[in-house]
C-alpha cells in the first residue's frame, strides 16, 4: 500500500457512519444500553473524526513496556475477563467503553481518550462471533475502507474489528504505517489475536496513479507467494460479481501483495489464516462499491471453515 493524498470529502462516509456521541466513557468498563443508532457505527466514525492526521508528526510509537502490555489488554478483552481489562487499559492510557450494536451484539472498545491521542491502535471486541479480525490499518488515508470494514465487521458476525489510530503518512519517517511496524500498538494487538487462534481480513487500498501498469479493480493476497485456498475464494468470490481482481502470486500483481505486510508475517508463524483485500481508487470513486465488494467477501471468507467461523473464542 502506498499513503494516497488525494482531496476527499469525507461527508458521504461520515453521514454513513453516523457520527454522534456514542456510549459511556470512563476508564472502567460500564455496560450502558445506549440509544438506537449509538452503535459501532458511532465508534468507527469516531476514531476516524480523531485520528492523527497526515504530515503532522503527531504519532508517539509505544515503548517496549507498552507494546508488551497491549497484548494481555487484547487477550483479557477476549476472554470477557472486564476487570482486568479495565486495569490494564488505564495503564496504557485507554479508556474502555461498552454498547450494543444494531444486530444486538455486545461490544467493548478500548480506545485512546480525545485528549490523549497518540495515533494507536482501537479495538472493537465483541462478546460473541466467530474468529475473524477485520483490520483497517489505513482508516482515511485509504478512503472509505473503515465503511467497508464496518460493513464486514457486521456481515461477518467477526470477533474484531481493528482500526489504526494515524493516518500511514502522519510522521516523515513512515514509523505510523502499522502494515510495515512490528512495534506498533496495531500489531501487538493482531499478534495477541493470532496466539488467541483468530483469522484476519485486512483491507486496505492502492492508488491507480502510483500503480498504472495494475488495471484491477482489486489486489487479493496471502502476503506469501503462493496464493491460499482462502485468497483463491475471496478472488473468485469478488470475479463473480464482475470486478477484476488479481491474485498475487508468482508475477502476479508484483508491485503490491503485501509481501512486506508483518500482520501476514505474524499471521503464518501463528499459524492462522490471513488475507489482505485492496481496493483500488478508481473502485472506492464508484458510489456503490461498499455493496459490490461485501456480498462477495462474506460469502468467501463464511466458506472459509472453522478457522473463520468456528466455536467462538472465550467471552
Amino acid at each position: 500500500m502506498e499513503p494516497e493524498r488525494v482531496g476527499v470529502n469525507r461527508s458521504r462516509v461520515l453521514a454513513v457512519l453516523a457520527v454522534s456521541s456514542v456510549l459511556s466513557l470512563g476508564s472502567g468498563c460500564q455496560d450502558p444500553v445506549p440509544p438506537a443508532g449509538r452503535a459501532v457505527s458511532d465508534v468507527v466514525a469516531r476514531e476516524v473524526t480523531l485520528m492523527v492526521r497526515e504530515g503532522t508528526d503527531g504519532y508517539v510509537a509505544p515503548s517496549d513496556a507498552e507494546l508488551s502490555s497491549i497484548g494481555p489488554l487484547a487477550e483479557a478483552l477476549l476472554a470477557g475477563r472486564g476487570a482486568e481489562a479495565g486495569s490494564r487499559a488505564a495503564a496504557l492510557g485507554y479508556e474502555l467503553v461498552n454498547g450494543i450494536d444494531v444486530d444486538g451484539r455486545r461490544f467493548t472498545v478500548a480506545r485512546e481518550p480525545e485528549g490523549n491521542r497518540r495515533g494507536w491502535a482501537t479495538m472493537v471486541v465483541a462478546q460473541s462471533g466467530g474468529r475473524t479480525v477485520v483490520e483497517v490499518p489505513h482508516p482515511w488515508a485509504d478512503r472509505e475502507t473503515e465503511t467497508v470494514g464496518l460493513a464486514l465487521f457486521r456481515s461477518l458476525g467477526a470477533r474484531v474489528l481493528l482500526i489504526g489510530g494515524a493516518h500511514s503518512a502522519a510522521n516523515a519517517d513512515g514509523s505510523a504505517d502499522p502494515v510495515h511496524q512490528v512495534g506498533s500498538a496495531f500489531h501487538a494487538a493482531h499478534v495477541a489475536m493470532a496466539t488467541q487462534g483468530l483469522s484476519a481480513v485486512q483491507l486496505q487500498g492502492f492508488s491507480t496513479r502510483r500503480h498504472p501498469a495494475l488495471a484491477a479493480d482489486v489486489m487479493v493476497s496471502a502476503a506469501q507467494p503462493v496464493p491460499t485456498p482462502i485468497a483463491e475464494s475471496v478472488a473468485a468470490a469478488l470475479r463473480s460479481s464482475g470486478l477484476d481482481v488479481c491474485l498475487f502470486g508468482p508475477a502476479r500483481c508484483d508491485d503490491l501483495g503485501g509481501r512486506t505486510n508483518e500482520q501476514g508475517r505474524a499471521s503464518i508463524a501463528a499459524g492462522t489464516e490471513f488475507v489482505i483485500v485492496e481496493f483500488s481508487t478508481r473502485l472506492r470513486q464508484r458510489p456503490d462499491w461498499v455493496s459490490s465488494v461485501v456480498g462477495p467477501v462474506t460469502a468467501a471468507v463464511a466458506s472459509g471453515g472453522p478457522a473463520f467461523t468456528g466455536a467462538p473464542t472465550p467471552g
